[in-house]
């Protein structure tokens, strides 16, 4: 989550299943130098936070507008979050790195 501009996230050594893709946002928003602290975050704190979003593999970097009907920020993808997207693609761009899909099963 996103509040006056500093990131907040669960400290990733706390995940359960810690992914590639929530290391490698955790390296962009440093070399953002951007803010970020990694802390428990409580539901209520995402309700009154200014930007979310979320990272998985599949979803890679997802901006959420509304949380249990109650809407996030001005309820459209903030500029933190923007930089981060913007800055994942870049890096997706360079790197050249494709992920096989085996459509075989």
């Amino acid at each position: 989550m996103v509040k006056n501009g500093e990131v907040f996230t669960t400290a990733i050594a706390k995940c359960q299943l810690p992914s590639i893709t929530c290391t490698t946002v955790i390296e962009l928003i440093n070399r953002e130098n951007l803010t970020l602290h990694e802390q428990k975050i409580s539901p209520s704190e995402c309700h009154t936070a200014d930007e979310v979003w979320t990272t998985g593999t599949m979803g890679e970097i997802t901006p959420i507008v509304m949380i249990d009907s109650c809407v996030i920020g001005n309820g459209e993808v903030g500029p933190v979050t923007k930089r981060v997207l913007a800055a994942y693609k870049d890096l997706i761009e360079e790197s050249g790195v494709t992920i096989p899909v085996n459509l075989d099963g």
